[in-house]
Formats: C-alpha cells, structure tokens, sequence
C-alpha cells in the first residue's frame, strides 16, 4: 500500500493507504483537534504540498498531486464511509 501524506489546514498526517481518499478518511478519523482547512485536503506521494495556514498561496513547484473537496468527503465520513 502506499504512502500518502495529507495536509488541511492544521492537519499533517502521514497515511499508508489504498487510495487517497481513503487517506483522507483515515485522517479525518485521526485527527485530535486541528483545525481542518474546511475548502480541500491535499494529498500526495512526495511529501506534504499545497497551501498552509502560514503561506495560503500556491507554489507551481510544490503542488500536491490530489485536491480532495473537503464537502465531499465529510459527507461520505458522516455516513459511515
């Protein structure tokens, strides 16, 4: 399985997952009070990429290979995903 690293807002997790949303699931399952970026989760195999808290622009060099829609996936957790 490989391993995703998971960014939103706060968030930071290192997942080993099937897939990326199920990384973002196992995060959301994980966290322990981080505020969540409440727009997108961005996941990738490299390392953790996309926009923090601290810099909310994005780098063209540094882009994550998935953007999840946050809305999407708490739907799907709030109905035992």
């Amino acid at each position: 399985m490989p391993k995703y690293y998971v960014r939103s807002g706060q968030l930071e997790r290192v997942i080993i997952a099937d897939t990326p949303k199920d990384a973002a699931h196992i995060a959301i399952n994980r966290c322990s009070g981080e505020e969540i970026d409440m727009i997108s989760f961005f996941i990738d195999e490299r390392g953790f990429r996309g926009p923090t808290p601290e810099s909310p622009s994005f780098d063209s060099n540094f882009l994550p290979e998935f953007a999840l829609s946050v809305t999407g996936l708490m739907a799907e957790w709030e109905h035992g995903y």
